[in-house]
């Protein structure tokens, strides 16, 4: 069976050569779905959208190398018997490093304050715990919200108590909890000045118009509407704007291509056998500066920017598309070895947040 392939996934040559496929590549733009000939499985990433679009029945699997799952059109796809499947969750230790990092550069320049600020988390999947999780490791404050699964909290509400609200939820618009447009006029009215908004989900559920009125709330923005075709004043209205690359780490797009890839050698019966081998990068621990911050801070936040610091991924709007489709160039923390750390507990947290020791 015919394998076609979008040319931009990464690693996709490892696990292609393994499993013997017969594969064409192709790109996104250019690629109709429509005018698939042959019996084929076909694998592409979240920019390829199959809304409006005749999908042949000629492809017998599709494979979307993403954890989000809105650029696909489920409903059509069933009805035509053809099964689709997502790299779900391969990215959620990304996020949580891309928020983490986050976090740890607002500490550093005093937009957040851990002895008294309180973080909301909005949706407590896969991302969303595992952020909560290392928050109650090193004792930062912070609610979880998420009708579905439970939170700390019920309804979203005393929005005065939080310094922080990150987003962890699918873009959804039907059903009894809708996340379309939910971070809008309502949300926003009742928050502080300088209270921080990071949306690393889907641009969907935060009303991009409605954010240009409130110039004291600072936005932290991964993914945006109507992507590539951004809205340049809400790009400009964003503290920090990254080109939808908090899910990226190296390790993380390996893991994504992976998944997907097992995917079809389940379709076909076959067993992918690809070994993991990814760059990694090396920092010396530093006594005075990590056990310090560790001790004002309870984050090593220098050595956590040291790791990745997302302030480096800014983009000129234009420049969007190019800088996503490219960027493959982020450690992730799992790719990150700490070296000179003799204290036992700080050892611990160091390897809890990911990092090898």
């Amino acid at each position: 069976m015919k394998v076609l392939l979008d040319k931009k996934i990464p690693y996709s040559d490892l696990f292609a050569e393994s499993l013997k496929l017969d594969i064409d590549v192709f790109s996104d733009e250019s690629f109709d779905i429509s005018n698939v000939i042959e019996d084929s499985i076909v694998i592409v990433r979240s920019t390829y959208k199959t809304h409006g679009r005749d999908v042949s029945t000629n492809v017998k699997l599709l494979c979307s190398v993403s954890t989000g799952e809105d650029h696909i059109d489920k409903e059509s796809l069933i009805a035509k018997g053809i099964p689709v499947k997502f790299s779900t969750g391969a990215n959620a230790v990304a996020v949580k490093e891309y928020f983490l990092s986050s976090l740890a550069f607002l500490i550093k320049d005093q937009q957040f304050d851990v002895n008294g600020d309180r973080v909301l988390i909005i949706g407590a999947g896969n991302i969303g715990s595992g952020i909560a999780k290392t928050l109650a490791e090193f004792k930062i404050d912070f609610d979880t919200f998420d009708p579905f699964v439970g939170g700390t909290i019920n309804e979203i509400k005393n929005l005065h108590k939080y310094k922080l609200i990150t987003a962890h939820v699918p873009l959804t618009r039907n059903g009894k909890y809708p996340t379309y447009n939910m971070l809008n006029d309502l949300i926003f009215s009742q928050l502080l000045k300088d209270t921080i908004i990071i949306n690393t989900a889907r641009g969907g559920i935060l009303n991009e118009n409605e954010a240009l009125n409130y110039q004291d709330i600072k936005f932290i923005s991964d993914v945006f509407v109507n992507e590539p075709n951004l809205n340049k004043d809400f790009h400009r209205h964003n503290f920090l704007a990254t080109p939808h690359i908090a899910g990226h780490s190296q390790f993380a797009r390996f893991k994504m291509t992976k998944m997907a890839f097992d995917h079809v050698a389940d379709f076909l019966g076959l067993e992918a056998k690809v070994k993991e081998s990814l760059p990694s990068q090396t920092i010396e621990f530093c006594s005075d500066r990590d056990c310090y911050d560790m001790k004002k801070y309870k984050l090593p936040i220098n050595l956590l920017l040291l790791a990745y610091d997302p302030r480096k991924n800014q983009f000129a709007c234009e420049d969007f598309l190019n800088m996503r489709n490219e960027f493959n160039s982020r450690f992730g923390y799992d790719q990150t070895n700490i070296v000179g750390c003799s204290d036992k507990i700080m050892s611990e947290q160091l390897e809890n947040l990911g990092f090898k020791l």
